[in-house]
């Protein structure tokens, strides 16, 4: 993770981009954004997890709010 100084009126968004469920639940813990990325050879996800996570297969799924 990179760690930058920014102004206090800056809104910062933190995405922390996962292929292991365990890595998301302490990224959440953390109050980190978390996505977990579905691809071949990525353990299995319970029907739980796909209904809580937010999942991607390309990062062109991902979607950043503007900063208006």
């Amino acid at each position: 993770m990179v760690v930058l100084s920014v102004p206090a009126e800056v809104t910062v968004i933190l995405l922390d981009i996962e292929d292991v469920t365990r890595e998301a639940s302490a990224a959440e813990e953390a109050d980190v954004h978390v996505a977990v990325v579905v691809r071949p050879g990525n353990a299995g996800l319970t029907d739980d997890e796909k209904t809580y996570y937010s999942l991607i297969t390309s990062f062109s799924e991902l979607y950043l709010p503007s900063s208006t």
